[in-house]
């Protein structure tokens, strides 16, 4: 796909997707009413049929990025149709009971986007693991594994836990299916999926100034 390639810098991989297209199924994409887990009506077998126009169809795809693709740690990794998932680049957030009897905290977390049909391939990827506790101790982030829609499984890797060990939860979204947190960026601009002005010149310049800020940041520009 054209604008994909990432040049080096400051050690940053140099990678692109080829015709690697599994982000299309995988992650949720609201504006487009699309589902986790479901095929993009755009999605083709060379990439998106709609690459050259996606400013204006959906400027959430166009700022987003999978993490194999633009994050220095993850180098090890393989290309994400090879081991039947996508890494995004957007962090989210799940609420925790405080053991002591506190008040519910909120725990970052790095979203996995599994593939239904591979459901156990993350499991036997020693390169995930290795990155899950990078990424805890890098960015203090437990792991969500997201399966399909609405069903998922919390990581804590062991260098989160007391007891050193690997830890799995149950989770789901409190209502409703998975939200992708890209869909923030459009609430943060004041835009409403089913607003004539989403399709307005002013109203993708807000989208795409909100995008930059928040993808330069968890990138380290």
């Amino acid at each position: 796909m054209p604008g994909i390639r990432m040049a080096v810098s400051a050690g940053k991989p140099n990678r692109v997707c080829g015709s690697c297209t599994l982000c299309c199924r995988l992650v949720p994409v609201e504006g487009l009413g699309k589902a986790a887990g479901q095929r993009c009506r755009y999605q083709g077998h060379r990439g998106c049929k709609v690459y050259a126009t996606l400013n204006q169809v959906s400027p959430e795809c166009r700022l987003w990025s999978c993490r194999w693709l633009v994050d220095l740690h993850a180098r090890e990794l393989h290309r994400p149709d090879r081991v039947h998932y996508v890494i995004d680049i957007m962090p989210d957030f799940v609420g925790a009971a405080d053991p002591g009897g506190g008040e519910p905290v909120n725990v970052p977390v790095m979203q996995v986007w599994a593939d239904p049909a591979y459901p156990d391939a993350w499991r036997r990827d020693a390169a995930l693991r290795r990155y899950m506790i990078t990424m805890a101790g890098e960015r203090g982030e437990a792991t969500l594994v997201r399966l399909g829609n609405r069903s998922g499984l919390v990581i804590f890797p062991p260098n989160m836990m007391a007891d050193g060990e690997w830890c799995e939860k149950t989770a789901g979204p409190s209502s409703g299916a998975w939200r992708n947190p890209l869909d923030d960026i459009r609430d943060a601009a004041g835009i409403s999926p089913e607003r004539d002005s989403m399709t307005s010149d002013e109203a993708r310049a807000r989208i795409h100034a909100r995008g930059r800020a928040i993808l330069s940041a968890l990138k380290g520009d």
